[in-house]
């Protein structure tokens, strides 16, 4: 019982160590992750280096084991356009449910994002659950501020532009994308990144994230 109890131990502070170190990871490389940046080599391995406790293919099957199989982006709008005008209707109405809607879900992340983003390779490979975690927690946090500084208030939404698209597999995604509205607080008309980047697959789109600038 004792020898059972140590390897348990054993096994969850290892992966308590792995998510630790995740997020000092991705709290690095999240900005040059999304803009689609390649790391300098000079960098050492060891900073970015995450030993597993599975090979990442079985780290995957399971993560996916555990949720039903989707081959596209559910209930998403047809355009980039139609995306981001729902986004900022959502936030002036503090429509949490519909902000949640436009985002990708876990099953989405695990079938149709994961398996072909820059997690899920070297230099900044993670376990699929832990990137999700992170994905989902810096997600909600933005959401958070989000909507604590814009909810409730006309934007006066004047437009939006993105960096260039860059196609990964069957995903293209759109990084770096500026919103104009007037901030509530000064109503001053500003430009500021209030959403991650945008994920399109066979012509529907959602938000990866909504890690914002606030």
């Amino acid at each position: 019982m004792v020898g059972g109890l140590d390897k348990l131990r054993t096994k969850l502070n290892t992966t308590l160590c792995i998510v630790a170190v995740a997020a000092l990871v991705a709290a690095g490389c999240d900005r040059a992750a999304e803009a689609g940046a390649r790391p300098a080599k000079s960098v050492p391995t060891s900073v970015t280096k995450i030993d597993s406790i599975l090979p990442p293919g079985e780290a995957l099957r399971r993560f996916q084991s555990e949720l039903k199989v989707v081959t596209e982006l559910a209930d998403a709008p047809r355009s980039r356009d139609k995306l981001v005008s729902e986004f900022v209707e959502a936030v002036e109405r503090a429509d949490t449910a519909a902000l949640a809607k436009l985002r990708v879900s876990k099953r989405e992340y695990a079938f149709l994002y994961f398996p072909s983003s820059v997690y899920s390779r070297k230099p900044y490979e993670l376990p699929p659950d832990v990137a999700w975690l992170l994905s989902e927690q810096n997600s909600q946090k933005g959401a958070i501020r989000l909507l604590r500084r814009l909810s409730g208030r006309d934007l006066h939404f004047d437009g939006y532009a993105c960096g260039t698209s860059a196609r990964e597999q069957g995903n293209v995604f759109w990084r770096d994308c500026q919103v104009s509205y007037v901030d509530p607080a000064s109503s001053v008309r500003v430009t500021r990144r209030l959403f991650g980047a945008i994920m399109q697959r066979e012509g529907r789109y959602k938000f990866l994230s909504y890690a914002n600038d606030f």
